[in-house]
């Protein structure tokens, strides 16, 4: 027997042990792999099911967003706010607006104003003849707008002109609208503009059921007993954690207010601003405020776009040249609200908008189509009726939430504008406006003619 073949059997167990070593490690290795698939896929399920249901709540929300738009939020809410701010910086890195051509929005399918003419009365004893002439000092009420500046070399019919809408308030109407092209290259396109006369009108802020949170004894909608003095309503402002700025209302601030900040402040008195926060009210007033809502930092300071407008970040990252949908609030010198509302706008077409219709300060509201919605109301048929303040479609440039927007109840903050109370009464209404007619004074002249036989 040779030396190899007398070694061959301990070479063959040798060969078993290190097989069955060998065996042994890959099943041990095949145990920790299967249990980190387990775990690991534990893990996803853990986080997968409460994503899975919230996502389900989010789509199943009041409103009426896009699945797209819910998306986005639902994603906000679970820190993926870099994925979205990096998806919108590439869907709107590119101008996919309608490039030339003329409008086919129809401005003058706005419902018109409503004019309350009141019958003479006779209170005479028959055979008597009485004249009686009487001058009464108009309440207060801010100067009419009359048109602002297009930049279209031919307008279209209505573009610029301020038409008034909603109910005649003590013979004035409290809000007129326009709409203008935002710039020479989408001619096509509209921006809607709406000029609000706070002494006429009643300025509210609403909360939504997510922006900015919180419980609220105000409605996150138009009440329905309310709507016959509705007039319009617009958007607010980014989300809370977006907005670089804070809300109040109720007394207390849901989300802190800074200073600094970008404010729409509705006071106590009806009267409204645009200011950044501590310049012009502070917290040293905040009890005569009303309500606040903050965005970002002011486009207009002293009627002159802000010094910062080029630096400044205007929402989601995107550059400041980007035409997307975008809107703003603005204070006119005498102490007119402004609502400015449309597509393709950069944010230097928003403030040169803003600046042609007299705002001296102005704030950014929201943005993107889902979240630009500036509406008129009417009562038709004894119901309430929205219309979008750019009727039509997407493509034609029309607003994309329904006119009926606010009407029922909403996730986002918005402000609504009514006929003030104490000036206005529904047609038909049994008592007359709580209000009554000042009495005759300097600058009042009454003359009878005397009794004939």
């Amino acid at each position: 027997m040779s030396d190899q073949q007398a070694e061959s059997p301990d070479n063959d167990n040798a060969d078993v042990i290190e097989a069955t070593e060998s065996s042994t490690e890959g099943s041990r290795g095949r145990r920790i792999a299967g249990r980190i698939l387990k775990w690991g896929t534990l893990a996803m399920l853990v986080v997968a099911i409460p994503m899975t249901f919230t996502f389900v709540q989010e789509l199943r929300k009041p409103g009426f967003q896009s699945i797209e738009a819910r998306t986005a939020e639902w994603a906000r809410t679970w820190h993926l706010g870099p994925l979205v701010n990096w998806a919108e910086q590439r869907r709107y890195s590119k101008d996919t607006f309608a490039v030339g051509g003329a409008p086919t929005i129809d401005l003058g399918d706005l419902p018109v104003a409503t004019t309350t003419t009141a019958a003479p009365t006779t209170t005479a004893a028959p055979g008597v003849t009485t004249t009686t002439t009487t001058t009464i000092p108009p309440r207060p009420h801010l100067q009419p707008p009359g048109s602002m500046p297009t930049i279209a070399a031919e307008p279209a019919q209505y573009e610029g002109l301020f038409l008034p809408r909603g109910p005649e308030i003590d013979g004035f109407h409290g809000v007129y609208t326009t709409a203008v092209r935002p710039d020479d290259v989408h001619t096509s396109l509209f921006v809607f503009v709406a000029w609000i006369d706070p002494l006429l009108t009643k300025i509210e802020m609403f909360p939504g059921t997510d922006l900015p949170g919180g419980k609220w004894e105000q409605p996150h909608k138009i009440p329905e007993d309310r709507c016959a003095s509705a007039i319009f309503a617009g958007n607010g402002g980014f989300r809370m954690g977006q907005s670089r700025g804070g809300y109040y209302a109720e007394g207390r601030e849901q989300n802190k207010l800074r200073e600094g900040a970008a404010s729409l402040v509705i006071y106590k008195d009806h009267t409204v601003d645009v200011l950044a926060w501590g310049d012009g009210a502070g917290p040293d007033d905040l009890d005569r405020i009303s309500s606040i809502r903050q965005n970002l930092e002011l486009l207009i300071v002293d009627g002159e776009p802000s010094p910062d407008l080029d630096t400044t970040n205007w929402g989601a990252l995107l550059g400041n040249a980007t035409y997307v949908w975008r809107s703003a609030w603005g204070i006119t010198a005498d102490g007119a609200l402004l609502y400015v509302g449309g597509p393709a706008l950069s944010i230097h077409n928003l403030v040169r908008i803003l600046l042609d219709a007299g705002a001296v300060r102005a704030m950014e509201g929201d943005i993107n189509p889902e979240w630009v919605s500036g509406n008129l109301y009417v009562v038709e048929d004894g119901k309430c009726v929205g219309y979008k303040g750019l009727e039509g479609t997407v493509v034609q440039g029309g607003m994309r939430a329904p006119g009926r927007r606010y009407l029922s109840t909403d996730t986002r903050d918005f402000v609504a504008v009514f006929a003030d109370p104490d000036r206005w009464s529904p047609p038909g209404a049994s008592e007359a406006p709580t209000t009554s007619a000042p009495a005759l004074g300097q600058g009042e002249t009454e003359s009878a003619a005397t009794p004939t036989s």
